[in-house]
């Protein structure tokens, strides 16, 4: 709204702002998460993240790729889920950070379209879906995670915190800083017990507003 007041000049009561909504009333009912994990071929024990949705520049999973290796050699058996349509993008860019960076026991690749049907597996299974976007202005993944009771770390942007509030009803990191965004990944992976309370937060925070 901001920005398009500025470029636009329009007065601020001309502009409304219609939140996007929930997904609460919409998920199907949800395999268990033993069977999600299997269906995707995860072990039940490991560490899950999930990047979903369009893969394009904007989104930052080369972002994520370089934070990665970090966070590995910490916790080894963990897995990164990548599922989701490239848009406007060249994928084998991030094969090759994949490669580089010897990830490929620890990366999944779903490279393709989700459909509905497949949408409860992915978000079942993760621990943490992670949004290293560069620019955005709001998020269906965002708040489809948050729907599904999944915890997400998000870039610090404006259309991001908005909805997120730091260690309350998610996480943040400093958008475009890896850097960052492996200390989030670790310091949120080595205390597991608080993302209930984190969960918790997130389903009252976007049931109520």
């Amino acid at each position: 709204r901001k920005e398009l007041i500025e470029k636009t000049q329009l007065p601020f009561n001309k502009v409304l702002v219609i939140p996007h909504g929930n997904y609460l009333n919409t998920i199907p009912e949800n395999p268990p998460y033993s069977e999600a994990r299997k269906y995707l071929g995860l072990p039940s024990g490991s560490p899950v993240l999930l990047f979903f949705g369009q893969i394009k520049k904007v989104k930052g999973l080369d972002l994520l790729l370089q934070a990665l290796p970090h966070v590995v050699n910490k916790f080894p058996d963990l897995k990164l889920v990548v599922a989701g349509k490239v848009w406007k993008d060249d994928f084998s860019r991030y094969k090759k950070l994949i490669l580089e960076n010897n990830l490929n026991n620890n990366v999944l690749l779903h490279i393709r379209y989700i459909s509905d049907s497949e949408v409860p597996y992915f978000f079942n299974s993760a621990d943490l879906v992670i949004l290293p976007y560069r620019k955005i202005y709001q998020s269906g993944v965002l708040l489809m995670a948050m729907s599904y009771g999944v915890p997400v770390l998000v870039s610090n942007l404006k259309g991001m915190t908005e909805v997120i509030t730091e260690g309350e009803n998610g996480f943040t990191f400093q958008s475009e800083n890896p850097t960052d965004l492996r200390k989030s990944l670790i310091k949120i992976l080595s205390k597991p017990e608080l993302n209930k309370v984190i969960i918790e937060k997130a389903y009252e925070s976007i049931n109520q507003n």
